[in-house]
């Protein structure tokens, strides 16, 4: 028998009691494994950068593990932190309610300071799948006037997009994705509605990494799918202004630390699950799960029919 100090069992009744002291004594919320895992942090802004107004408070920390922690205990969305610490070996820390870089979010020069996002959600987490989106009409009225490429242009567009970037700042802040298609006929030949969605203010797609990728099958594929970590949020047909013959579909890189779990995902045959609802609130034939966090990573088709739609879990690294 190895020698040692005695270690307390678990289900001893003296075992909470002391944790429950120890929590008081420190002032510590009770935080369960999966949240901390779940919500992590990492800089979101280029340097001597900090997000300015709704700073919850301003308090000194020894490092960036306490800041986020505090920031994770105020239920925080950020948080703004000196990078040097002073004579006393403390660093201010500014929890803080606002993403950097989307519409009215201003970032601040600060010298010397930066700030981090506090990731929030987590691959086991639910989300409100009906909350957040829009549907687009699948008409274009001059499809050649949005080619199937990609742009650093803020005013270019493809004919279903589900973003449309008009600024900088909303090309910045791009979050809509594809999560489902629909034709008011059985048979899935060309689309008339694509319904757009977003996960909440923390996710995000780039608009500056993107992959053109062709739709339409070809003697040596049997699927068509984005590159790695990238989503669909567009599609293209520039020979049809009704989308009878969709060419190309956009793929995004996802940002903030999201990315795709590809041991999690099924692969619909849309060909003949055309029809069905096309309201907001509904559940359409081919569409993501309900109140899951998923994104669209391929979608493909052979002659005229729609064959393939794929879809994978997505999550947000800590």
């Amino acid at each position: 028998m190895a020698r040692g100090r005695p270690v307390s069992d678990p289900s001893s009744p003296t075992v909470p009691v002391l944790l429950a002291v120890l929590l008081t004594v420190l002032q510590l919320p009770e935080v369960s494994a999966q949240q901390v895992v779940a919500r992590g942090f990492h800089p979101d802004s280029p340097p001597d950068m900090v997000a300015s107004g709704s700073v919850i408070e301003t308090l000194s920390v020894a490092g960036p593990g306490e800041c986020a922690a505090r920031a994770l205990y105020r239920n925080a969305l950020g948080f703004n932190l000196q990078r040097a610490p002073g004579p006393d070996g403390k660093r201010s820390c500014q929890p803080t309610n606002v993403i950097t870089g989307c519409f009215s979010v201003n970032l601040v020069e600060r010298a010397g300071w930066d700030y981090y996002q506090v990731g929030r959600q987590g691959q086991g987490q639910r989300v409100p799948h009906r909350s957040y989106g829009h549907t687009l009409t699948a008409y274009v009225s001059a499809p050649a006037s949005y080619p199937a490429e990609v742009s650093a242009d803020p005013d270019y567009r493809w004919g279903l997009d589900c973003n449309g970037p008009t600024t900088v700042a909303e090309r910045q802040c791009s979050r809509y994705i594809l999560t489902g298609i629909q034709n008011a006929e059985t048979t899935v030949n060309d689309l008339d509605y694509v319904r757009c969605y977003m996960y909440g203010t923390e996710f995000r797609v780039s608009q500056e990494v993107a992959a053109v990728v062709p739709v339409e099958l070809d003697a040596d594929t049997t699927q068509r799918l984005c590159p790695p970590n990238h989503v669909v949020t567009a599609l293209a047909d520039p020979d049809s202004a009704w989308f009878t013959t969709t060419d190309f579909m956009k793929c995004n890189l996802l940002m903030a630390n999201w990315r795709v779990n590809y041991d999690n995902c099924f692969t619909q045959d849309p060909r003949s699950s055309g029809a069905g609802r096309t309201g907001w609130s509904d559940n359409w034939n081919i569409d993501t799960p309900y109140n899951l966090v998923y994104g669209v990573v391929g979608i493909w088709r052979s002659g005229l029919l729609f064959t393939g739609f794929k879809a994978c879990r997505m999550y947000r690294v800590a």
